[in-house]
């Protein structure tokens, strides 16, 4: 029997220490980390860990069977030879083993976690409501909700915020007051859950943090759907056709494979996904997609079960749903990518970018010529989202709007990165809205549409390229308040006849100040500043976003909103056309 040694003891209790260290780290860390560390070295050091983990999983898959290999072959050698099989050679061959073990049992668990990725993460319940006789000073749990107390909670993206109006009022925030004028003696009370930036997924999750158990649940939520998955640089295989070093990619495949490893892609595409893109273009015209459409697929699929299981929620708890599509500005912000059919060939792409440039150069000059020529290139490439649009804007021109909105509306679902919610998450709302008659919708687009002049969502409705203008929150919270009064609900009598909101009066009762308004256009410009190169002309963005900041000094200066001249400010009824053609 060997004696006692000390060291051993020592260097088991060290490393004992390092492993309760990095635990301690691991659970109580994040607090403190984030207080002290600034976000953007938090995400820089994540990202550097995250690599790190990478690097050691690809070491030990490609080492372990090597080591294994090699260690047996040389136990195997010293076994024919007669002699004693060596501690050393034994050694080597049990941590081949045991890593190629671990490394399955890994890849098990990760396959197992990822098919959890896919379930459905039951919702909280909420808070049980608590009346004022029920309240005591010493009794833990939420605040009092008194009986005359509505609580709407609001959950989804910035635009359920009220951005670029962040602060100042929202489209429930605009329900809220028009229910309390016609129900005397009731507080409607918004609880503002939604976050800027995050999908369906994570909005929900907010549930986690409401304090008073809601009586209506208001969701908008749908731009974000692809933009919080993936990050604005990421491109996978698109064209079959393509040079090798384009049309192989290690990390897509790797990670079709391998469980651990797309986990880990995963965490570092949800990390980088905060990085803004850099102020060089970087895309070109004929570009690639973000995203597969097996992904595509996979993100409409999971919206439309998430909207299911919240309602399913607003009808277990009694909450009455409430839900607003977002329309995005289909006429001011072009498609940020733009693909060709896969089968396309190299030098036919070189081509059609030729072709596309030429034809683009006519539409100041020539553009009838422009228009068929855009036709012609739709017709050999139906979905190049870019040239519906150049063709959609020569339409408006013409005062074409129907068939101007037709190619508007393909430019947007067509685009390789959708910045927009597209018309198949739009359907995906419809459809649940159709099966749930107790849900309370408002049809973002079509909604806008009925309020534009000429029946196209632009500047005029949508001051960047997913926030609406005043007008728009107006006419969106009109539309829930029509319904609610005509279905007596939220505390309103059946048939109550819903007033009129005057976008004005809305302004002057939440506070929307020149300071206000000048805010919400810098607000905007910098959304356009900030996008502006996640397509290969970021030309109509920066200019946007100069006569934005141009727009903010004049009405911080004073000058009315109406009198500024840009078309999403201002409070006054939009004008009319001089004539609408072929409108459905």
């Amino acid at each position: 029997m060997k004696s006692f040694d000390p060291r051993r003891v020592r260097r088991w209790l060290v490393w004992s220490l390092a492993c309760l260290l990095v635990f301690v780290l691991c659970t109580v860390g994040p607090a403190w980390f984030n207080a002290l560390v600034p976000e953007k070295a938090r995400i820089q050091a994540l990202i550097g860990l995250l690599w790190g983990m990478v690097g050691a999983y690809v070491a030990a898959l490609l080492a372990a069977p090597l080591l294994t290999i090699l260690a047996f072959r040389r136990v195997e050698r010293q076994r024919r030879a007669g002699g004693p099989v060596s501690a050393r050679a034994f050694g080597l061959l049990a941590l081949g083993l045991s890593t190629l073990m671990g490394l399955a049992l890994m890849e098990v668990g990760a396959l197992l976690y990822r098919w959890h990725l896919v379930r459905l993460i039951p919702l909280p319940e909420p808070p049980v409501r608590r009346t004022l006789a029920q309240e005591l000073p010493t009794t833990p749990g939420p605040p009092t909700q008194a009986p005359d107390e509505y609580v709407i909670v609001v959950l989804g993206e910035s635009s359920a915020t009220g951005e670029p109006f962040q602060g100042h009022t929202s489209v429930a925030d605009i329900l809220a007051w028009q229910l309390g004028r016609l129900v005397p003696g009731r507080r409607y009370v918004v609880d503002m859950k939604a976050r800027a930036g995050i999908g369906l997924d994570l909005a929900l999750s907010n549930l986690r943090e409401i304090e008073r158990r809601p009586d209506a649940v208001l969701l908008y939520s749908g731009h974000n759907e692809f933009q919080a998955r993936f990050r604005w640089s990421r491109s996978v295989e698109h064209y079959r056709h393509a040079p090798i070093l384009e049309r192989w990619s290690l990390r897509q495949r790797f990670a079709a494979v391998s469980s651990t490893y797309f986990l880990l892609d995963r965490a570092l595409e949800r990390q980088r996904i905060a990085f803004a893109p850099p102020k060089e273009v970087t895309r070109s015209l004929v570009d690639v997609p973000t995203c597969s459409p097996a992904e595509y697929e996979e993100v409409v699929w999971y919206f439309e079960r998430r909207l299911e299981q919240w309602l399913e929620y607003c009808h277990r708890f009694g909450a009455q749903p409430l839900a607003v599509s977002p329309a995005g500005n289909d006429t001011g912000w072009p498609p940020c990518r733009s693909v060709l059919d896969p089968e396309t060939l190299p030098e036919d792409r070189t081509a059609f970018a030729k072709e596309f440039q030429a034809v683009r150069a006519l539409e100041t000059t020539k553009p009838a010529e422009a228009e068929a020529r855009y036709r012609a290139l739709i017709d050999a490439q139906p979905g190049f989202a870019e040239s519906h649009f150049r063709l959609a804007r020569l339409l408006e021109a013409r005062e074409e709007y129907a068939d101007a909105e037709r190619h508007y509306v393909l430019a947007r679902d067509l685009d390789g990165l959708p910045m927009r919610c597209p018309t198949s998450l739009l359907d995906v709302y419809r459809r649940v809205a159709a099966a749930h008659p107790e849900l309370v919708f408002a049809d973002g687009p079509k909604v806008l549409r009925r309020l534009s002049p000429n029946g196209l969502i632009g500047d005029n409705l949508i001051l960047d390229g997913q926030h609406p203008s005043l007008r728009a929150y107006v006419a969106l919270a009109q539309d829930l308040l029509d319904q609610v009064a005509e279905r007596g609900l939220m505390g309103l009598p059946p048939g109550t006849k819903a007033p009129r909101i005057d976008t004005a009066e809305c302004a002057e009762h939440f506070g929307i100040d020149a300071k206000t308004w000048g805010a919400a256009a810098r607000r905007a410009a910098s959304f356009y500043d900030r996008t502006a190169t996640v397509r290969f002309d970021p030309s109509e963005a920066r200019a946007k976003s100069n006569r934005l900041l141009e727009a903010a000094e004049r009405l911080e200066a004073g000058i009315p909103p109406d009198e500024e001249g840009f078309p999403g400010l201002g409070v006054r009824p939009l004008k009319a056309p001089r004539k609408i053609l072929n409108r459905r």
